[in-house]
């Protein structure tokens, strides 16, 4: 018997409704009806039985994509090596901008040596523990993404244990 993978499932869902969308992005008007209209569908298709909750995630992103017409959206973290400072951007329409932005955001919080860590146009997380270990990833989800961090902190760290400081994605949820 097959276990579905519940939020995989359901990205795959709205992904097939995304990608029809954003092929027949001919009158804009229309396009963006008809792709607000698959990620709706795709959500009550993936309600049925799945986790109502990754399933609203998802139409999120999959409406925002639509809004946006698929134009890429950058999001970045940064991070002070020295105090453990961090800021981060989403929804910027360049990765220079967006890693402006959470060096900016860094930087307010009082470092002056914030460098980005990652930038992504999916989801990003940066997790911090004992004297500033830090490890950081960039995934599909903000799950994944925080996940990943998490675990690449914990083997810079010789396994002593790290806290997600932020997870991210580049499309608001």
């Amino acid at each position: 018997m097959r276990i579905p993978n519940r939020a995989g499932d359901c990205r795959r869902l709205a992904g097939g409704f995304l990608a029809t969308a954003v092929l027949t992005l001919a009158p804009v008007g229309h396009a963006r009806a008809d792709c607000m209209s698959d990620c709706q569908g795709a959500y009550f298709s993936c309600t049925r039985g799945f986790n109502e909750r990754d399933c609203a995630t998802q139409r999120s992103i999959c409406h925002n994509r639509c809004i946006t017409s698929g134009q890429p959206l950058y999001g970045a973290i940064a991070f002070s090596d020295s105090t453990g400072a961090y800021g981060f951007s989403y929804q910027y329409r360049s990765r220079g901008g967006a890693e402006r932005r959470a060096v900016e955001e860094c930087t307010k919080r009082g470092a002056s040596d914030c460098a980005v860590k990652v930038w992504f146009r999916s989801c990003g997380s940066l997790a911090v523990g004992p004297d500033n270990v830090h490890g950081w990833a960039h995934a599909d989800s903000k799950s994944e993404a925080r996940e990943l961090a998490v675990g690449y902190c914990q083997e810079q760290s010789g396994g002593r244990p790290c806290v997600s400081k932020v997870a991210v994605c580049a499309i608001a949820e």
